[in-house]
């Protein structure tokens, strides 16, 4: 039996803070101040002067090595790295220019990572390594980044396609989004009725 929505008493801005802090340290989640989208809006490089960016920035090199844990030395595996450090700034940046909604970066971190960490098995893979293939830098040619970009191609294309329909089957049955004023009060009170906490 549905119950009518309560509003609850008003949190602990500073301990929320800290929590959000610490939550958004180990989860790379991002929700930006005004301060952060002004940054964003001004300089690519943003993710370096900001202890939630710098959050961002491990994740970036986390997601590039997971395909190419296996295939890189240790020394590939810091240019594996590096280089999505660099690129995914203004990849981040594309959401201001083309207006899609990505709070937390999935498209900039996750997708543009995930994608040139497996195109750098092409380039930094070495024989030495579990794979036991050599990528271009290697000596291997050319072959084996081929076979990579079209392995990410079949992979963007098919995971396009599935996350399309199942996002066309929600927003025909339960929607895709809340009201504004819901995201503004935000979903806890609002949805699920379960505020984060209360302080006396």
């Amino acid at each position: 039996m549905n119950q009518p929505a309560q509003r609850s008493a008003p949190s602990s801005g500073s301990l929320l803070r800290t929590v959000r802090a610490v939550a958004w340290s180990f989860l790379g989640i991002r929700k930006k101040s005004g301060l952060q989208e002004d940054m964003e809006r001004v300089s690519p490089f943003h993710l370096i002067v900001t202890g939630i960016g710098a959050a961002s920035g491990a994740i970036t090199g986390l997601v590039a090595i997971t395909p190419a844990c296996g295939a890189v030395t240790p020394v590939g595996a810091i240019f594996v790295g590096f280089i999505p450090a660099v690129i995914c700034p203004f990849a981040i940046g594309l959401k201001h220019k083309f207006g899609y909604d990505d709070s937390t970066d999935v498209v900039g971190v996750h997708l543009v990572g995930g994608i040139v960490g497996t195109l750098l098995i092409g380039l930094f893979a070495s024989s030495g390594m579990p794979n036991g293939v050599d990528g271009l830098l290697y000596g291997g040619g050319a072959d084996l980044l081929v076979k990579q970009a079209v392995a990410a191609g079949a992979v963007l294309v098919y995971s396009f396609a599935i996350a399309f329909v199942i996002a066309l089957v929600i927003k025909k049955t339960i929607g895709l989004r809340i009201s504004a004023e819901a995201e503004e009060e935000g979903i806890d009170s609002t949805l699920h009725r379960d505020p984060a906490y209360e302080l006396l």
